[in-house]
């Protein structure tokens, strides 16, 4: 249970699946976690299940203020953020000439646009309370594997995984 103690975390996808799943073993291991969802009533439920270690924050990983939002409410409540989890994502479904421009572009901006807002914004909470943290971007098998129909979702998550490479890159490695 010592692992995460002291530590908190933000984890966006937090009311179901693979988000939930992150959450519920960042609390068993002690941590603290602000729960990051589209879907408000499941993210209140969920965090209200897990007691007084889980704060929900309901909101969009588009939205640029939702986002920052999510930040600074951890870092409001629990003095500071260790680390954020990028887990929110959506897959429309549709090949190139019959899926919809307006599928392509919710799923990108979920997946990747997501993933770089939460990172740019819990990067500037961290670097401001001084203690460094830790970034997790999740991506999938499609970054390499083809999937019919998911030409939006396997450029988005090889998107994830070239901007993760990226991120972690330090000043001295310009």
């Amino acid at each position: 249970m010592s692992r995460f103690a002291n530590k908190v975390a933000l984890v966006t996808g937090a009311a179901s699946g693979i988000g939930a799943a992150v959450t519920q073993q960042l609390i068993d291991d002690g941590a603290t976690v602000v729960l990051f969802d589209l879907n408000a009533a499941a993210v209140e439920s969920a965090a209200t299940a897990l007691g007084d270690k889980a704060l929900a924050h309901a909101g969009d990983v588009t939205n640029e203020d939702d986002v920052k939002a999510a930040v600074d409410a951890a870092v409001a409540k629990f003095g500071k953020l260790d680390s954020a989890f990028n887990i929110a994502g959506l897959a429309k479904i549709g090949t190139i000439t019959d899926g919809s421009v307006a599928d392509w572009n919710a799923t990108v901006s979920v997946v990747l646009g997501g993933t770089y807002l939460v990172t740019r914004y819990s990067a500037l909470a961290m670097r401001a309370g001084g203690n460094g943290g830790a970034i997790v971007n999740v991506s999938s098998l499609n970054a390499h594997v083809p999937l019919y129909g998911g030409s939006s979702y396997a450029a988005a998550k090889a998107g994830v995984e070239a901007f993760t490479k990226n991120s972690a890159r330090s000043p001295e490695q310009k």
